[in-house]
């Protein structure tokens, strides 16, 4: 009898005590980190985070399942984890914060430009808005 799973979006199965892909019959140890998730077909990032989460800020570890929700958690800083369902709340949250981190980033390199004249009128422009 062969034994059947997944790893990282792919069926893998067990022969003569070695785990090997279903589709290419090749080991998955040392090729794992190689192959996209089989799931969506995204390579991981350069620091090894599943590429549809990226980096999740406060996050130590996360999985997104790979295409099973058995499989998805988040691991925060102080060791504390949730799972399934609430995992894949907590990454969406967290990705929506990441994504407006980035924009307010970006807006401050845009007023970092801006000509010293014009920031030194902003103060008296917002005495004039709140009149």
């Amino acid at each position: 009898m062969t034994t059947k799973s997944k790893l990282r979006g792919h069926d893998i199965e067990c022969i003569n005590g070695e785990w090997i892909y279903c589709d290419n019959k090749k080991p998955t140890a040392g090729n794992y980190q190689d192959r996209p998730c089989g799931f969506c077909g995204r390579h991981s990032t350069e620091d090894g985070h599943d590429d549809c989460l990226g980096t999740l800020p406060g996050v130590m570890n996360a999985c997104c399942g790979h295409g099973d929700i058995r499989d998805v958690y988040v691991q925060f800083l102080d060791g504390f984890s949730v799972y399934r369902d609430d995992a894949i709340v907590i990454q969406n949250i967290l990705k929506k914060y990441r994504e407006q981190e980035m924009v307010n980033e970006k807006r401050k390199k845009e007023n970092d430009k801006m000509h010293p004249d014009v920031l030194q009128k902003i103060p008296a422009a917002m005495k004039v808005l709140k009149q």
